[in-house]
C-alpha cells in the first residue's frame, strides 16, 4: 500500500509540475531557478562541511610508521588476565 500511494504521489506531482509548466512558463522558470540556486547552496555547504572535516582530521607532523593497531594494546592486557 506503502509503496503505490508513493508512485500515486510521483505521478500527480509530475502532472502538477507539467501543467506549471505549460500554462505558466514564466513561474515555472522562476521555480526552476530557485530549486537550482537551493541545489547550490546545498552542495557548497556539503563540500565546505567536507573540506572542514578533513581539516579537523588532519595531523601534521605526527609520524606515521607506528602501528595502527595501538589501540588494541589495553584490551590484549584484558585477556591476559582472565
Amino acid at each position: 500500500m506503502g509503496l503505490l500511494r508513493i508512485l500515486f504521489n510521483a505521478i500527480l506531482y509530475a502532472l502538477l509540475f507539467y501543467f506549471i509548466w505549460y500554462f505558466f512558463p514564466d513561474a515555472f522558470q522562476t521555480l526552476s531557478e530557485w530549486v537550482s540556486k537551493l541545489a547550490n547552496w546545498l552542495i557548497d555547504i556539503g563540500h565546505r562541511f567536507v573540506d572542514w572535516i578533513k581539516e579537523a582530521t588532519h595531523t601534521q607532523g605526527v609520524p606515521h610508521d607506528r602501528p595502527e593497531k595501538l589501540f588494541l594494546l589495553p584490551f590484549i592486557g584484558l585477556m591476559k588476565k582472565v
